[in-house]
């Protein structure tokens, strides 16, 4: 394998502490940004790992990163945090759903959790503020967080966590088959 769990927290650190905070909260406010992510990520390991070759979509998985002495392989999901968030099985049931339909990769995968306080999107804006209401208490994010390793079956660690303008935030939670 390419790098420990710990290596990849500082290498999505650094990737994604470079990108302007307005920038960021304009992606996850405005659509679905898991292309964007991946892109961004698949740049910064390019340019970190000059002697492998990192590929976009290849196989299957988001990125793969590979040389003649190794191969790592890494799979994004962005979910928004309003239905992770809210009081629902549901919502946990989506996040497993989309968790599973994860190709089996010989790597990690990257839950990205876009929690936004409000919506360029008029039809989402009430979900929204019900679920913003609960961001500020982080007891209550970190038991949806521990709710959902057991729905799903992933054990998963919070690795990147960054407050944005207007008080939206972007969570990256590694994730692995347990």
């Amino acid at each position: 394998m390419l790098m420990e769990s710990v290596e990849l927290q500082s290498i999505v650190s650094e990737c994604f502490n470079e990108i302007d905070p307005v920038e960021l909260n304009y992606l996850i406010q405005t659509g679905k940004s898991e292309s964007y992510f991946r892109d961004k990520l698949a740049i910064y390991l390019h340019k970190k790992y000059p002697g492998a070759t990192t590929y976009r979509e290849y196989k299957r998985c988001d990125i793969t990163v590979q040389s003649s002495d190794y191969q790592m392989q890494i799979e994004l999901k962005q979910v928004y945090g309003a239905g992770l968030l809210c009081e629902s099985k549901a919502s946990l049931n989506q996040v497993k759903k989309l968790l599973d339909q994860t190709p089996d990769v010989n790597g990690t995968g990257l839950l990205f959790i876009s929690e936004v306080s409000n919506s360029i999107n008029d039809k989402y804006t009430a979900f929204i503020e019900k679920a913003f209401s609960l961001y500020h208490d982080i007891s209550y994010r970190n038991r949806r967080y521990e709710e959902l390793t057991k729905k799903t079956g992933w054990i998963n660690s919070i690795i990147f966590d960054r407050v944005l303008p207007e008080g939206n935030r972007l969570v990256i939670i590694q994730f692995t088959k347990n």
